[in-house]
């Protein structure tokens, strides 16, 4: 049986007690300018011949070379946090945390 442990204050959930939330939370920069649908775009007069690519790209494959892999723009995974019920109350009042950086929080320790 796996253990699991609150990211927040440490407590070990168990079942059947105040329960195990599971927070997922995901950032990415999003720029204004490339949401944009332009007249360029609906044109097509711009975009390379993909057909063409794709034969170069399977005659360079039956040639038994190497294929470079494209580069693309890494995504960050998203993070996973595992929350016991009080805490979980606590991130879902206060998500980005302003609450809590005007006043302090003292546990029940």
């Amino acid at each position: 049986m796996q253990r699991f442990y609150c990211d927040a204050c440490n407590k070990e959930l168990r079942a059947g007690t105040d329960g195990r939330y599971v927070v997922r939370m995901e950032a990415r920069r999003v720029d204004e300018a490339d949401a944009k649908l332009t007249a360029a775009d609906l044109d097509g007069q711009d975009d390379p011949d993909h057909i063409d690519a794709m034969d170069e790209l399977l005659a360079a494959a039956d040639d038994d070379t190497e294929l470079e892999p494209t580069p693309t723009t890494a995504t960050p995974e998203p993070v996973e946090y595992d929350l016991c019920g009080g805490c979980y109350a606590r991130f879902h009042a206060d998500p980005l945390g302003l609450d809590r950086a005007r006043k302090l929080f003292f546990s029940a320790n």
